[in-house]
């Protein structure tokens, strides 16, 4: 199959929609950094193939008007009075500079230390601004309004089309979120990108859940170690096996198989640990 960068966005949102579970759960990669290191998040999104077709018709007019405003030399490091210049007579096309593009620093910087600016204080107040923005986001505001400044800079420097490409379908899955997301996990599983996550498409019959389930079971008890456990409060795998059998996973697993996944997830050295009373998370530990 395609790999993120080749894929059109066409192509990747209707790789989301194809890939969306019964119950709305979808696994997909997220970009780490810059050296194309990812780790899988499940999303919940409520959405149907009407909403794939409008999906792409609003990213296609999300997508011009990005690369309008970097044609024409508008970017985040423009002040707004620069930019109003950069794209007079076209109003259209300031709103949504301000909206998406211009740098959301502008409102924050003076109100934090520098040393503080990778604190969850400082990333709370770009949501903060980000909601402002985009009131009516369901979720991902930042992270749609961070993927569209980052693809105009991306498209300034010129840069090789692959990055511009991944940098697209980054914001398309941004986009279907702040449209239709009802929630999103990180589960710190390192992926190589959608060669790992793909996994056979929904069973259409009769509304079941597709055994394609169970190939999210690693990334499901990550998720749950990650969110429920520290070292001075162990889980027991039985009683992991009682959360993955419980609403809202309905996922049941042989403790024989559930101590196999255990252990290849302590084996990826992201933090998860066992010890004589069970599984924990030590955040930085390895």
């Amino acid at each position: 199959m395609k790999s993120l960068r080749e894929m059109s966005f066409q192509e990747y949102v209707d790789y989301m929609f194809d890939h969306t579970e019964v119950d709305g759960s979808v696994l997909l990669p997220v970009e780490v950094n810059l050296l194309g290191e990812q780790e899988a998040s499940i999303f919940t999104v409520r959405w149907t193939r009407k909403d794939v077709e409008k999906v792409k018709s609003e990213l296609t007019k999300h997508i011009q008007n990005i690369r309008d405003i970097a044609r024409l030399g508008g970017g985040t490091n423009s002040t707004p009075e620069e930019a109003r210049r950069i794209l007079e007579g076209r109003p259209e096309l300031y709103v949504f500079w301000r909206t998406y593009i211009r740098d959301m620093h502008i409102e924050v910087d003076d109100k934090v230390d520098d040393t503080e600016r990778e604190s969850e204080a400082y990333r709370q107040e770009l949501v903060k601004e980000a909601k402002q923005r985009l009131p009516q986001a369901r979720i991902g505001a930042y992270e749609l309004i961070a993927h569209s400044a980052r693809l105009c800079d991306t498209l300034l420097r010129q840069a090789p089309e692959k990055l511009v490409n991944n940098e697209i379908n980054h914001l398309a899955m941004d986009y279907v979120m702040t449209r239709y997301g009802i929630s999103a996990s990180a589960t710190g599983v390192r992926v190589n990108g959608l060669e790992d996550l793909n996994r056979p498409k929904k069973s259409a019959r009769k509304g079941g859940r597709s055994n394609s389930r169970k190939s999210l079971l690693p990334l499901l008890v990550a998720d749950i170690i990650r969110e429920r456990t520290n070292p001075l409060r162990p889980m027991t795998q039985e009683r992991l096996g009682e959360i993955l059998e419980s609403y809202p996973y309905d996922l049941p697993v042989e403790r024989k198989a559930l101590g196999r996944v255990v252990e290849t997830i302590v084996q990826e050295r992201i933090g998860i640990q066992k010890c004589h009373k069970g599984i924990y998370y030590e955040k930085g530990g390895i």
